[in-house]
């Protein structure tokens, strides 16, 4: 870079001398005019006002939702995707975009040997999961009829339905998720206090003091945001879990585990669909609470609380 200096020799600069002071007074007479035409009494005036008390019952006659909206608003930005704040308030009521990056593991429990074909739900941790591996211990279950299998054994007399592995599924996403619903709050708590109305409103449910039809809701919601690209809907009950609506569109199976029938670990006998005798009521509550143990919901068994 070239540095250029200039030199002004002394019969140059004063030279200079005269034009300066006719610009000097050029530049007083157009301030001294602009002044005399200015009316001072238009301009207004600065000044500080005292500090103004605000009254809260005043200010929400006059805006009744803001005091509420800016509560909602900030306990979801800052309790999203937090299972203690969702846990604290849990009746949410916003819709959040989400996104799953590429790779991430999720995980699905179930006792049908077979990928699903449609909707199903998919736990973000394994143990979360298994809880829902539904286990046929030969009692009536919690879960939806599984396929028949046609491997499992079958047991006479009395005994329910014949037992058999169940499965935990590993799965992949291949590519990013970017079209999920992030329903806050308790949003997957079997209650009918309003936790799943969000679910209840997307699927166009009646309104009820009952629970919400969760089957129902998926079916709708996942075939109402097809034309949308809709992926699925993330919700919180034990843990987080997420309404999968096609496992066949950017998923791939990682891994596939047998997982052993609890009775069958304890080497007990195939349960009845309804206990009779006091020894086998006593034999199901102990196999419920190893369950129960194995999906984090021990706590809500524990006698402590």
């Amino acid at each position: 870079m070239s540095v250029h200096i200039y030199h002004i020799d002394n019969e140059s600069f004063f030279m200079t001398i005269p034009y300066l002071w006719i610009s000097l007074s050029l530049n007083a007479v157009l301030l001294w005019w602009a002044l005399s035409n200015i009316s001072f009494s238009s301009l207004p005036v600065l000044h500080h006002s005292h500090p103004q008390h605000i009254d809260a019952a005043t200010w929400y006659k006059a805006h009744p939702v803001d005091l509420f909206n800016a509560s909602a608003v900030f306990n979801t930005v800052h309790g999203a995707l937090k299972q203690k704040d969702s846990n604290l308030m849990p009746v949410g009521v916003s819709f959040i975009p989400a996104y799953i990056p590429p790779n991430t593991l999720m995980y699905h429990s179930t006792s049908q040997p077979e990928i699903p074909e449609t909707y199903e739900w998919i736990a973000m941790d394994w143990e979360f999961s298994y809880s829902f591996a539904g286990f046929q211990r030969g009692k009536k279950s919690h879960f939806r009829p599984p396929h028949k299998k046609p491997h499992a054994s079958k047991l006479p007399g009395k005994f329910g339905k014949p037992r058999g592995d169940s499965y935990l599924y590993t799965f992949r996403n291949t590519k990013p998720l970017d079209k999920i619903i992030y329903l806050e709050g308790a949003s997957a708590a079997k209650t009918a206090t309003g936790e799943m109305d969000q679910q209840l409103v997307l699927s166009g449910q009646d309104s009820f003091d009952g629970i919400v039809d969760e089957y129902t809701a998926a079916d709708v919601i996942c075939k109402w945001g097809k034309d949308f690209g809709l992926q699925g809907y993330i919700r919180l009950e034990v843990g987080f879990e997420m309404v999968l609506c096609d496992f066949h569109d950017g998923i791939e199976l990682a891994a596939n585990v047998s997982l052993a029938n609890v009775t069958d670990l304890a080497h007990l006998p195939n349960e009845k669909e309804e206990a009779e005798t006091p020894l086998e009521k006593k034999r199901e509550k102990l196999v419920d609470s190893w369950a129960h143990m194995n999906g984090w919901e021990w706590k809500s068994r524990c006698s402590c609380q």
